[in-house]
């Protein structure tokens, strides 16, 4: 199933990365730089999922409040080292946080988890 995938990714070379490992197989991956742009399209589509880097400069500082609605379509990844932002990320109600090599070295079957849940 062909789904709509959003990166909001502030590193330009994490984001062609990620891009580039996921154009297969997906529909349309669009990438973006600000949080508004990706909460709009997750809103307007309900099937889109959003890749999301823990450490993006973007970030708002209500970030953990504004993500909540969105929370079990959103993958956030973070640095090993920050575990925290695990803590904070469960809290906010996303269930898809992982350390970031484990998004970049298969990004496809984090997909394939997360459409399984939707399908439940």
């Amino acid at each position: 199933m062909a789904i709509t995938v959003i990166l909001w990714i502030d590193n330009l070379f994490s984001r062609a990365q990620l891009q580039q490992k996921l154009v297969h197989g997906v529909s349309d991956v669009q990438a973006t730089s600000s949080g508004e742009e990706a909460f709009s399209i997750l809103r307007e589509n309900p099937q889109a999922i959003a890749f999301i880097d823990a450490e993006n400069h973007s970030l708002p500082s209500n970030f953990w409040e504004i993500v909540k609605p969105f929370a079990q379509r959103v993958v956030l990844y973070y640095p090993h080292v920050r575990t925290e932002i695990v803590h904070q990320a469960k809290g906010a109600g996303i269930r898809h946080v992982y350390p970031r090599s484990q998004v970049f070295k298969n990004p496809g079957g984090i997909l394939e988890r997360l459409q399984e849940e939707k399908a439940e």
